[in-house]
């Protein structure tokens, strides 16, 4: 199993994810039908494709644009988004 250490900034947008990483920046829009996110209690898991995957802790989102962050991808991705709370 090979583990990444790459670092990656994500911004939630309404209309999807721009995930800045070392080798560019890209645009993940909530329309892909392969895009979806699981809320855990910790962590935000985002869903690119079967293949990529990005974990966002919570401790990691701001306090105050934690609500605002979770209704944009709720508005954008609707069923897509799941909240898993155990």
């Amino acid at each position: 199993v090979a583990v990444s250490q790459d670092t990656f900034t994500i911004e939630v947008s309404d209309v999807g994810f721009l995930i800045r990483e070392e080798s560019g920046k890209y645009l993940i829009r909530y329309r892909t039908p392969s895009v979806s996110v699981i809320e855990l209690p910790a962590v935000f898991v985002v869903c690119v494709s079967r293949e990529k995957v990005f974990a966002i802790p919570k401790r990691c989102v701001p306090e105050d644009q934690m609500e605002e962050i979770r209704t944009l991808m709720k508005d954008g991705l609707g069923e897509k988004y799941q909240v898993w709370d155990k």
